[in-house]
């Protein structure tokens, strides 16, 4: 197909392709061969077809119970609902997150997912609430839900160009729906964080389309405290029509509270009594019961009933359980120094680094009195909920006039800066750029903001993402200086951090890291809750290898990344890659799931029937084989008491080819493919069978 004579994106991708190609090959001495990885990584492209940010919402599974009553109301709603705006209001902890996260799983319609905040922090935070960041990540959602563009290309480049590829997949959406009635669902949810946090006007609700122009099968659900973010014609098509669904009137009824209670390890040995003192306490509200099962966690003493009754009763009101524990700190202002520092990071924080900067007493202190705020895992602490960070915040931004004042944050800031800049520690040190950004001293930043800087921290396995974000400050600042030698200087060093994170990129660095015996390096390395940083079939490895290691966070890992399930997110689909996913996924399952759940979870990728292109059925035969020799593999070196209940339920599935009436014609095309069919071969032979039935 001739290239268009405008440069639109896929035209320009292609001149840049054959330049690059081109320079190669003049380059070589000989044939130049290049996979599809190393096609991207010769152009910088590396970024342009992933996901800029994760955007699966954490469920703390121990302390979980659906709203029923709101989930009943949403698919109410959605059922008459064809095109449009959904909002779902309440205050911070109703449980809005999470209902999203949720409610629509069984539901037969395209959905796709966008969330502008994740609770854990993290250095991309801001630029989620951006338009660029949430243009190119829906495209990108879309793209694999199976909604394309008119030509195949890659995601655009700019803004501009993301506008036109995102209304056309939604035209595509609408012409799905017009064919076979399934519609397409697009959450946005934390649009109160946009509101507060990103004042530009390049912020993501202005890229929220006017009701008016939505083509049918075409439904925006919105998760916000209220209603002010979204534009007016959204805000009046919701009024209008009715469909706001306030979570305050949704609440946790008493048997449910109860049942969680009963499932709670710090709870279910205690009277039912106590139970029911928990139910009035927490008034079904979903965070203020986490508030109240993690004060009990942390009671020692010996009359819980007595402990329950003297906590705050929730008023509907979620400000005044952090108004009380504000009331609560001492009267020499150094618990409020911690909490002023704390809720400024970006990153978890631990107390043998509190103690480096506050003395020990306020750091039991902080331990004793705050814990239940927070939550803590491998050592970090972390802000439970965001809006109790926001809350302290505020409180230690106040100024002469008893308000919220931008100079006090800017002192504040310069505090944390100081403190990390003076830090031993790499990772607490690495975040003082940051704040001397935050702090308005440019040149601060300008001072940080060199090469061996940033080089150093990328030798110290600090995440390329997060140099890339404290770069742009650097040639933000240098802007504003009107600083060309720090502008050019920034603008290379954007340049070598990219390069060097496409070097290392298939390299096992997690596996490296932990045969090493650098443990917690190799935790760290594979990401959080903001970011997968390695290729999900390495991260799923480091939770098989940790958990041969008896290493619990082994699991954490695997939890952590679980709902990717066989998709690398926003990567390259190819048979390898696939088959390594797969292979180290089952791994995983041999130590984390149940034998059921495991096997019910590889069954579902064969299809119901062959079909036409019985290519695909042979391809998922064969991942499904793989999965289940990595899987008995596994199980092979771990424990033996299963076994027999693993080869008879492989008995059934190696029947699975005689059930689809298979010729041997057929068989000998996939051959002739390179596709094996799944048979019972020696891997299992040598292994007692028993049959099951």
């Amino acid at each position: 197909e001739p290239l268009d004579s405008f440069d639109d994106t896929r035209s320009v991708d292609l001149r840049t392709l054959a330049d690059a190609l081109l320079r190669e090959v003049a380059r070589a001495s000989g044939p130049v061969e290049l996979d599809r990885q190393q096609v991207l990584a010769l152009v910088n492209w590396g970024n342009r077809s992933s996901f800029r940010s994760v955007h699966e919402f954490p469920i703390n599974k121990a302390t979980y119970s659906p709203l029923t009553g709101a989930i009943e109301l949403l698919r109410a709603q959605l059922a008459d609902t064809t095109s449009g705006y959904i909002a779902i209001t309440g205050a911070p902890g109703a449980g809005k997150s999470t209902l999203l996260s949720q409610a629509l799983a069984e539901l037969p319609d395209r959905v796709v997912r966008y969330y502008a905040f994740i609770p854990g922090g993290g250095g991309n935070a801001r630029s989620r609430l951006s338009a660029e960041w949430f243009l190119h990540d829906l495209s990108t959602m879309l793209r694999d839900a199976g909604l394309r563009t008119r030509r195949k290309k890659l995601p655009a480049r700019t803004v501009h160009e993301l506008r036109e590829s995102i209304q056309e997949q939604l035209d595509a959406a609408a012409e799905d729906f017009a064919a076979s009635g399934r519609r397409t669902i697009v959450v946005v949810d934390g649009l109160d964080h946009v509101q507060r946090d990103y004042s530009g006007n390049d912020a993501l609700t202005a890229e929220l389309p006017v009701p008016n122009d939505m083509p049918a099968g075409v439904i925006f659900l919105v998760g916000t405290r209220d209603l002010s973010p979204l534009r007016s014609e959204a805000r009046q098509f919701v009024e209008d029509r009715g469909t706001e669904i306030n979570l305050e009137k949704q609440r946790l009824d008493k048997s449910t509270v109860i049942e969680i209670c009963e499932r709670f390890d710090a709870t279910r040995r205690l009277p039912r009594s106590v139970h029911e003192l928990i139910a009035d306490r927490s008034a079904g509200h979903p965070l203020s019961l986490v508030y109240l099962l993690a004060r009990i966690d942390d009671y020692t003493g010996d009359d819980p009933d007595g402990f329950v009754a003297m906590v705050p009763q929730y008023d509907g009101d979620i400000a005044m359980l952090y108004r009380a524990a504000w009331d609560s700190l001492d009267a020499d202002g150094e618990l409020e120094r911690v909490l002023r520092i704390c809720s400024r990071l970006r990153i978890g924080f631990d107390l043998r680094w509190v103690r480096t900067w506050a003395a020990d007493s306020t750091t039991r202190q902080f331990r004793t009195q705050l814990r239940y705020l927070f939550r803590l895992e491998r050592g970090r602490w972390r802000f439970f909920h965001d809006s109790f960070r926001q809350f302290a915040r505020e409180r230690t931004s106040i100024g002469d006039d008893r308000s919220p004042n931008s100079t006090v944050d800017k002192e504040a800031h310069a505090e944390v800066a100081d403190i990390c800049e003076s830090s031993s520690d790499p990772v607490f040190a690495a975040q003082a750029l940051f704040h001397r950004y935050q702090a308005d001293d440019l040149d601060a930043v300008l001072r940080l903001g060199t090469q061996e800087l940033l080089r150093r921290q990328f030798r110290e396995l600090r995440a390329a993402s997060e140099i890339a974000d404290d770069t742009k400050l650097v040639l933000a600042a240098a802007a504003q200086r009107g600083d060309f030698a720090s502008l050019l200087r920034g603008l290379l060093m954007l340049s070598e951090i990219s390069d060097k994170s496409s070097e290392i990129e298939d390299v096992d660095v997690c596996g490296i890291l932990l045969r090493s015996g650098l443990v917690e390096a190799a935790i760290d390395y594979v990401g959080d809750e903001q970011a997968l940083r390695v290729p999900l079939a390495q991260a799923y490895t480091l939770a098989a290898d940790l958990a041969k290691q008896n290493n619990p966070a082994g699991e954490r890992v695997f939890t952590l990344f679980q709902h990717f399930g066989l998709e690398q997110p926003g990567g390259a689909r190819g048979v390898r890659t696939e088959s390594e996913i797969a292979e180290s996924w089952a791994r995983c399952a041999a130590h984390f799931l149940p034998l059921d759940t495991a096997l019910a979870r590889m069954r579902a990728v064969l299809p119901p029937k062959v079909g036409d292109r019985e290519w695909e059925f042979f391809r998922s035969y064969n991942l499904f084989d793989e999965m289940v020799t990595a899987y008995v593999s596994e199980l092979s070196v771990t424990t033996s008491e299963t076994l027999h209940a693993i080869d008879s339920a492989l008995l059934d599935e190696i029947e699975l080819i005689s059930r689809k009436n298979l010729s041997e014609e057929r068989t000998a095309g996939a051959t002739a493919l390179g596709l094996t069919p799944f048979r019972r071969s020696s891997r299992y032979e040598s292994r007692p069978v028993v049959r099951g039935r």
